[in-house]
């Protein structure tokens, strides 16, 4: 779960 840092996906990054 990476909140600071999201990608482009922000689901994408609660996923991971």
């Amino acid at each position: 779960m990476n909140l600071t840092s999201k990608p482009i996906l922000p689901q994408a990054s609660c996923r991971q």
